[in-house]
């Protein structure tokens, strides 16, 4: 007995620190044991599915332009609605819409395109914005909200709407002085051209295309009358490989317009393309304008106008649009020599990207599609 209890005093300490964990582990489990079948405390290990319709779960704040009763749509059926907000930014911005642009738009990119409208509850629109989407970016414009919904995170949730749209492609615009800033701000739009962009205007009084030139060297035909393969190989070589072919198809078939390509007389190849447009607020605009050389421009300048406007386009036009890379020094001494010395307004324009930006080489632009969907 006496080395027994010797045995028991020795090893007594080393029995206590071997079992107690044990001992705290059925405790704890014990007490897990009752804890589950106690009542929680509210969203503690609870799933959404485990909350019934009724419970009261933490909303974000209804924003202000919700509570006025807008919603946001994407590409309403009816045309009207974009009619009854580009008027208003065509007086503001002077931007170069037609009425036949969203109804193009809509047919050449198909599910690649939004057109996000916030209405009212008589559908009337108070904002809006686009996206169009290439395969290596994605081109966003007309953004833009209605005075009385100023400052009421409108213009956020249609962003937002358009961003998620364009998934992980880099987004490009054209950016008017007052937004760029915010652009770069708010969606990261860090990136930027070499070039800004200048919209020229004139009055049609003043535009005379016979004060242009004519270029031997090349064949001047109707954009139908070429190869479309020839005129694709042409326009890569301004989207820097970018495929534009679905657009291209719609834009040059648009209601009143008029195009015509450049066709090198001793290769075949096209070396220039021009459009001529009829822009809400009659005015003559010039669109999808590229050309190898200077005095090819001239040649086609002149010729499309001739064909579309006539020798006096004041005849049919109030106003002239031209809207150019700052950097294309041709591009603006042609203009000065179509009007000469008639007053000259000039909008300017930021062309930014978000996360990288595309090489566009403005010494080949004399000036670009419409300035919402086509890049350049």
């Amino acid at each position: 007995m006496a080395f027994q209890q010797h045995l028991v005093n020795k090893f007594s300490p080393l029995l206590i620190s071997v079992f107690s964990p044990l001992r705290h582990c059925a405790n704890f489990a014990a007490t897990t044991q009752k804890a589950a079948h106690s009542p929680q405390s509210p969203f503690l290990l609870k799933t959404m599915d485990e909350f019934g319709e009724d419970t009261a779960i933490a909303q974000r704040p209804m924003p202000k332009w919700e509570k006025a009763g807008l919603r946001i749509e994407r590409n309403c059926a009816e045309n009207q609605i974009f009619l009854n907000i580009v008027q208003e930014i065509v007086d503001k911005f002077g931007w170069d819409n037609s009425a036949h642009d969203y109804d193009m738009w809509k047919k050449a990119f198909g599910p690649n395109f939004s057109m996000f409208f916030a209405l009212d509850q008589n559908r009337v629109p108070m904002g809006c914005i686009s996206m169009a989407l290439y395969p290596q970016v994605a081109h966003w414009s007309m953004f833009y909200v209605r005075d009385p919904y100023h400052g009421q995170q409108l213009g956020r949730a249609l962003a937002r709407r358009a961003l998620e749209f364009a998934g992980d492609r880099p987004v490009f615009g054209y950016a008017v002085p007052e937004m760029w800033h915010k652009y770069e701000e708010e969606y990261a739009f860090h990136h930027y051209l070499d070039w800004r962009l200048w919209s020229f205007g004139a009055k049609c009084a003043d535009v005379r295309p016979e004060r242009l030139d004519h270029d031997s060297s090349v064949e001047l035909k109707d954009w139908h009358e070429a190869s479309f393969d020839k005129l694709l190989l042409f326009d890569r070589k301004q989207t820097v490989g970018i495929d534009r072919s679905a657009y291209l198809r719609e834009a040059l078939r648009l209601p009143q317009s008029a195009a015509k390509v450049a066709m090198c007389r001793e290769t075949g190849d096209v070396v220039g393309l021009c459009q001529a447009r009829h822009l809400l607020g009659d005015r003559l605009g010039i669109s999808l304008f590229y050309a190898n050389s200077a005095s090819v421009a001239s040649a086609l300048l002149r010729a499309v106008l001739l064909q579309f406007a006539g020798p006096d386009p004041s005849a049919k036009f109030d106003s002239f649009i031209y809207k150019t890379p700052s950097t294309n020094t041709d591009s603006v001494r042609l203009f000065r020599q179509l009007v000469q010395n008639g007053p000259v307004e000039r909008r300017l324009f930021y062309p930014q990207f978000s996360r990288y930006s595309l090489p566009f080489p403005g010494h080949r632009i004399f000036s670009i599609g419409d300035e919402h969907v086509s890049l350049i």
